[in-house]
């Protein structure tokens, strides 16, 4: 069941260890087809992630993120 937290991805990623968040951006990539490099930039805020992308963020972390 998804927890109706809202967060800030950022802050979430921050939160979890480091083989918790290798899990989810592995999993992450390979359901969406990103490269690493673009994850990366996603996630230090040179380029944004989109309303879908979020969303399976979401799905992978059962968590609701703020967009």
């Amino acid at each position: 069941m998804k927890k109706v937290i809202k967060k800030d991805l950022k802050e979430y990623l921050n939160g979890l260890s480091e083989q918790e968040r290798v899990e989810i951006r592995d999993t992450f990539l390979e359901m969406t087809g990103l490269s690493y490099p673009s994850w990366y930039n996603k996630i230090s805020g040179r380029c944004a992630f989109s309303k879908l992308e979020i969303a399976t963020l979401g799905n992978i972390c059962k968590v609701q993120f703020v967009a």
